[in-house]
């Protein structure tokens, strides 16, 4: 498991590969990806990946009902198995209708900052667009220091690669483009992974 803790993408039952990364049939014959059933996303990083969505935890915080079964077989589940394909997309569905009803936006994707001493940082995705850390050195557009690690960015409508020293400076640009970010558990701030 990586140090980033188990709630990743690569094992949220929202992966359209959920439950496949450890079948001995599946092994080796495809990427390690993770297409996200309810955002519509691809992630080449799904370990390292993140949202307040995984396994519907954040929504089973605030008591939606529809959960509580998905939760339930979630936690029996003999192995990586435990809901076929047609309770996901159901549950999908119940997600859905319920933030549309609730008129909730989807919480933002994470991605691994560079976090600090002791922690890993979780930033958020520019929309579909996510930032690599720990790329290498450069100066940073927000406060132009120099820095030997750095969070790079490549959004499509600025049509250059954004460098950032720290997880504040890329949350201060971030914060630009997202003025009224949802109302999530973990985003937009810098949250220390669970390890």
């Amino acid at each position: 498991m990586p140090d980033g803790g188990s709630d990743n993408c690569a094992n949220c039952i929202f992966n359209a590969h959920w439950g496949s990364y450890f079948d001995p049939e599946r092994e080796e014959k495809r990427p390690r990806v993770a297409q996200c059933v309810l955002r519509g996303t691809t992630t080449n990083d799904p370990w390292w990946t993140y949202c307040d969505l995984f396994h519907g935890e954040s929504l089973a915080a605030r008591n939606v009902p529809f959960l509580a079964e998905a939760r339930r077989v979630i936690d029996e589940r003999p192995s990586a198995f435990g809901l076929d394909p047609e309770q996901v997309l159901d549950l999908v569905g119940k997600v859905q209708r319920y933030l549309t009803e609730n008129r909730m936006s989807l919480p933002p994707v994470m991605a691994n900052g560079l976090g600090g001493p002791g922690y890993h940082g979780r930033i958020p995705w520019d929309g579909p667009t996510a930032p690599v850390a720990r790329a290498t050195a450069g100066e940073c557009t927000t406060c132009a220091a120099q820095a030997e690690r750095t969070i790079r960015i490549e959004p499509p409508d600025v049509g250059a690669t954004l460098v950032f020293c720290s997880d504040a400076c890329y949350l201060a640009w971030w914060r630009t483009r997202h003025p009224d970010p949802p109302d999530w558990r973990n985003g937009p701030r810098v949250v220390a992974g669970r390890l």
